[in-house]
């Protein structure tokens, strides 16, 4: 029988009707070669604007840094239209990232979620120079010190969630320097005190809403800090 030879475009319209998991587990194995030279320069994009890599995430922490690397890479290289990511519980680190990064770069990416990620304040530095980035997630990142909070205050975010970190007063200070945050979750920061909050009001006029749940040294005391925020309409 007469073999045919699948083209780039074909593989990426059927690739477009595979969820993710397969595309990561199955389609590299049945395509192989045409798999990887699948690129961005040779595919459509898709009108996925999500990726939610999240899902998948068990099958993504068995494998090694570099092959994280080709994988993703591969991903986000067919989709293009791509603005929100998530990398929750991927244990996704500095080097992976770094690794992505130029594919990342060439999307017009306005939210990403790192939540429980194993990366440091270099990261924070590389998605800094995304200025379209709007919303960022960062909950449980331990590794993300005063230098990666003072980054994210001159990022032009409207949104943070750095729930469940290592966030202490001195760094709160830097978050608050940011003129455009609306939206601003600390649950479960337990470094946090009611000091922290003090002499704030004049730095948070754009907080529309705060989450300071389940902060273990924060008391009603607060409120009388946080009663400054003039433009505050939730508290959690």
């Amino acid at each position: 029988t007469k073999r045919h030879k699948l083209s780039v475009n074909i593989l990426h319209n059927i690739v477009s009707f595979v969820a993710l998991n397969r595309q990561i587990a199955i389609m590299p194995l049945v395509c192989k070669d045409m798999w990887r030279s699948c690129t961005i320069e040779h595919a459509k994009s898709t009108s996925l604007s999500t990726l939610d890599f999240s899902t998948i995430s068990n099958g993504i922490n068995k494998l090694a840094d570099e092959e994280k690397i080709l994988k993703l890479t591969q991903i986000i290289r067919l989709h293009s239209n791509t603005q929100h990511i998530f990398f929750k519980n991927c244990k996704i680190t500095d080097k992976v990232l770094e690794g992505i990064f130029n594919e990342l770069n060439k999307l017009n990416l306005k939210s990403i979620d790192l939540s429980f990620c194993s990366i440091s304040d270099a990261s924070v530095k590389l998605f800094s120079t995304l200025n379209k980035v709007s919303a960022l997630t960062i909950r449980g990142c331990d590794k993300v010190t005063i230098e990666g909070f003072n980054e994210v205050s001159i990022m032009g975010l409207h949104y943070l969630d750095a729930s469940e970190s290592k966030l202490n007063n001195t760094w709160l200070k830097e978050i608050s320097k940011s003129k455009t945050l609306k939206t601003l979750k600390l649950r479960k920061c337990s470094l946090l005190t009611n000091e922290g909050f003090e002499n704030l009001s004049d730095n948070f006029k754009t907080l529309f809403y705060l989450d300071v749940s389940n902060c273990g040294k924060l008391s009603t005391k607060v409120l009388d800090h946080i009663s400054g925020f003039i433009n505050l309409i939730t508290l959690d």
